[in-house]
């Protein structure tokens, strides 16, 4: 029973670490998407004032 105690926290220990892991690739992702949003709407503006 020990060691499935051990086998427990450890892979409770993995999939909370890959969460976190997973959160901060997401955060970055959207940030970076919320910087392509605005650089495509800023060259939208400019593709008007052309036209």
């Amino acid at each position: 029973m020990k060691g499935w105690r051990v086998f427990c926290l450890v892979s409770m220990g993995i999939l909370s670490a890959y969460a976190v892991m997973l959160l901060k690739i997401h955060l970055i992702s959207s940030k970076n998407g919320h910087k392509i949003y605005l650089i495509n709407k800023s060259q939208v503006k400019k593709g008007d004032i052309r036209n």
